[in-house]
């Protein structure tokens, strides 16, 4: 791998495809960057990930709230970011099982491959030699049988007994033709063997690959949906929390302004007792204004109930 690559660097990438929409793998990122091994952008997206709920964290942190709100929506946040590093977790641990078994399994084949490539061309370099020797016999026979023809044309009387070897060697000649054509044709038949067999087992290697990418995709895509609805049920409980907190706000504001009202009433009454009873008709007014926060904390527990 080049020298270069930095944790920044792969913590950019993985931000910008995060930013995009897109699921963060290996692949994506090293396409980015246009460099780097598998093995070390897997170990720097390790820990890209484990600083991710902490950058999450400090993005979304709440504004000042009332401490039961904050404390509900603090356990809230914590139970969902709980739940979604646990399932990255687990998708990251099935995605690199499943990349090792294919490299475990790609590796094999490879040797097995190689193993009958390497049989196949010492079979075909012995064929080889043996055509080569069987050449060369030949050659040597047949520069025999001309020197003999030559000896014959000056020895007329030893005609007939060089006749007869000439006859041996041609008989020898035909059988080392024969012998070669033999040779010939069982090599070729093993190379046929063995160039379908190699077929057949680079076949069934696609057929693993393409199912193992099929099987990919789909937990993609189920991953992806999932994502969604996560998304939609947390902006669903945002809105339910803004609605809330607006309905507390106005009720707190109604209150103080049902106390000022009291107040303004004790002073303009002239006696103790018409004091009193006003005072207690503005209380009675004020507490029915004040159950909106009870209503607000039955939709939290509403919506509790539907995120769970």
């Amino acid at each position: 791998m080049p020298h270069g690559i930095t944790q920044e660097q792969v913590d950019t990438t993985a931000d910008a495809i995060t930013a995009a929409g897109e699921r963060v793998t290996v692949e994506k990122v090293r396409a980015k960057l246009g460099t780097g091994s598998p093995n070390t952008v897997t170990r720097m997206l390790d820990v890209w990930r484990q600083g991710l709920a902490t950058r999450l964290q400090e993005l979304n942190t709440l504004p000042d709230l009332p401490d039961d709100v904050g404390h509900a929506m603090t356990n809230l946040w914590g139970q969902a970011l709980q739940h979604a590093r646990e399932h990255m977790q687990q998708e990251i641990h099935a995605e690199r099982e499943a990349l090792q078994q294919s490299r475990t399994a790609l590796d094999a084949r490879e040797a097995e491959q190689g193993a009958l490539l390497a049989t196949a061309q010492a079979a075909t370099q012995q064929a080889e030699e043996a055509a080569r020797r069987a050449a060369v016999e030949v050659a040597t026979l047949r520069r025999l049988v001309d020197r003999l023809e030559d000896e014959g044309k000056e020895h007329a009387e030893e005609r007939p007994r060089l006749v007869a070897q000439n006859q041996a060697l041609e008989t020898a000649c035909t059988k080392l033709r024969d012998e070669i054509r033999t040779i010939e044709e069982k090599s070729a038949k093993e190379r046929s063997a063995r160039e379908e067999h190699i077929r057949i087992v680079e076949d069934r290697a696609h057929a693993h690959v393409d199912r193992a990418r099929t099987d990919l995709k789909a937990a993609r895509a189920e991953l992806a949906d999932a994502r969604k609805r996560h998304q939609q049920e947390t902006q669903t409980l945002q809105r339910t929390i803004t609605e809330l907190t607006r309905s507390l706000r106005a009720a707190e504001r109604e209150a103080a302004h049902q106390r000022g009202v009291a107040e303004a009433l004790k002073l303009k009454l002239p006696s103790a007792g018409r004091g009193k009873s006003a005072a207690r008709r503005v209380g009675r007014a004020g507490k029915t204004r004040l159950r909106l926060p009870e209503d607000s904390d039955a939709h939290t527990d509403h919506a509790k109930r539907r995120q769970n």
